[in-house]
């Protein structure tokens, strides 16, 4: 992600207006929309900028709207929650994260023995800043 990129301008809250995001700029990920009102649609959702590939979260009210840029964590969660999971270590013993029933689950094996241990997306984001780059190649990887 690159500061420099266009889509930076994007970033913070527009009062008294509604953005519309241009689809040459942006991939839309996910779109849920709050209501009707007399045809005016509040939404929120997730994008990608196509160019430097940096994500957002917004949401558009019927008088504003806020996009803000996502971080490294909660990029990861998003995956997870698609149904991605990620392995950090390898060899005989590694842990795996991933999403089972609606729960953040990491699970451990060793040689060939597993076990599924629920953790806390605080835990989650520890690990993700540990190991940061390997993180970064998953998060690249997934966006293809």
């Amino acid at each position: 992600m690159s500061d420099s990129c266009s889509c930076v301008a994007w970033e913070g809250t527009e009062p008294q207006h509604v953005a519309v995001f241009s689809d040459t700029q942006f991939e839309t990920l996910v779109r849920e929309d709050l209501g009707d009102y007399h045809g005016a649609v509040p939404h929120r959702g997730r994008l990608r900028c196509k160019k430097c590939g940096a994500t957002f979260a917004y949401d558009s009210s019927l008088t504003s709207t806020t996009v803000t840029r996502e971080s490294d964590v909660v990029r990861v969660l998003a995956a997870l929650r698609e149904g991605k999971d990620a392995q950090v270590g390898g060899g005989r013993s590694f842990a795996t994260y991933a999403i089972k029933d609606s729960r953040l689950i990491m699970t451990t094996s060793d040689d060939g023995y597993t076990e599924d241990i629920p953790i806390t997306e605080e835990r989650l984001g520890e690990v993700v800043l540990e190991h940061r780059v390997l993180f970064h190649d998953y998060l690249d990887m997934w966006k293809r």
